[in-house]
Parts: C-alpha cells; structure tokens; sequence
C-alpha cells in the first residue's frame, strides 16, 4: 500500500491527503453533532418529563386542598351542642351528600377520645369504633391541626385507604372531636383519572407518599 503511494505524483497524494482529511473531518463533525444531538433530545425529554409530572402534581395537590378546604368548612358549622346529640349529628350528617361525592369511603365523626360518634354511609357500621390508635387522628385531637395520612389498612374493609383529618373545635379553639373522610384506593377514586392517564405510548406516573416512602 505504501509502495502504491508512493508511486503516484504528488499532486495524487495531495489530492488522497486533502480528500482524507475532509471525510475525516466530516466523521468528526458528526460525532459531534449526534453526540450534542443526543444531550439536546434528552434535556428536552427531561424537561417535558417534568413538566407533565408538575402539572400531574398541581392537579392532585388542588384536588386534595379541595376535600380539605371542604371538611374544613363543614367542621366550622358544628357546635358543642351538636356534638353533644348524637342523633343531630347524624342527622347533621346526612345533610351534607357532597361528601359522599368527595369521599368514596363515606366520612365520620369523632369524639375528643377518637370514638365515632356518627358516620356515613351508615351500613359500614363504623359507629363505636375508636380510632385514637391512627397516629394521624390522635395528633389532630391533642393540637387541633388538619392532616392528610398516610396509605393504612381500613379498619372494616380491609382495603388500603387514607383520611383527610380536620378538628372539631370549641369556642375557645379546643378539640372536640375530629371529622375524617377517607378514601378507598381500591374502589373508584378521584386519582384513578390522573394517574391512569398514560404518558405518551408506554410511559405512566407512580404516585409517592414521601413521607412513608410508599406507592400510593
């Protein structure tokens, strides 16, 4: 091969070199431009990713802060006198059917001890239960602060779940008692529509209890 270079002009080798360096100078370029290419398309995808995951976020955030701010308004309407008649709470109760709307496991009250005093629907037959042992409703019932759980086991269904928790307070901002409603992840619930949304072809979305470190 050497040989055969060397036999040709120099102007043939020249022309040989030049074409040489040019298609490798062309190879380098596209190294280069796949290589930027790649990094683009991933930074891109990266933050397409995360866009559609905050907007995923914003969306459940809202719909928790709905059934929160929901509660919240319906805690505020019930007196120490209410509290006090078990048979007007219920009846309290089964006034309010847009919690049933919000809650697919009904919603319950309980007293300052975590006993049920009233609940809906009322064939769960939660009334008399205490739930002083859920860590989240006893925190609720000593310093009177509204809480989302973490995922537990229900008591009576046996299904994972959880609460949004919100005080029942005295005139002078003591608990009374708690007013819970909560979700059964195994029945229809409102996160279904979002996190079942495929992203794209293949792709989907977890959602995460951080603080538990569980897969809701």
């Amino acid at each position: 091969m050497i040989q055969r270079l060397k036999s040709l002009s120099i102007k043939a080798r020249v022309t040989l070199l030049t074409l040489a360096t040019f298609i490798a100078g062309l190879w380098i370029l596209f190294f280069f431009i796949q290589h930027n290419l790649q990094k683009d398309i991933q930074h891109l995808a990266s933050e397409q990713q995360y866009t559609t995951a905050n907007i995923v976020a914003n969306e459940i955030n809202e719909q928790l802060n709905d059934r929160i701010n929901v509660l919240k308004g319906v805690a505020t309407l019930i007196d120490s006198a209410v509290m006090a008649d078990q048979a007007a709470l219920q009846a309290f109760m089964m006034q309010r059917p847009g919690l049933e709307r919000l809650f697919n496991q009904g919603f319950f009250i309980t007293d300052a001890q975590g006993e049920v005093i009233a609940s809906l629907p009322i064939e769960m037959g939660r009334v008399n239960l205490n739930y002083s042992d859920l860590p989240h409703i006893a925190a609720t019932l000593k310093d009177g602060k509204t809480r989302i759980s973490s995922p537990l086991m229900g008591k009576l269904t046996k299904s994972p779940v959880f609460h949004f928790v919100t005080p029942i307070l005295d005139s002078n901002n003591n608990p009374l008692g708690s007013l819970v409603g909560a979700i059964n992840l195994a029945q229809p619930n409102f996160l279904d529509k979002i996190t079942r949304t495929p992203y794209g072809k293949t792709g989907g979305y977890v959602l995460i209890d951080a603080t538990a470190r569980t897969i809701i």
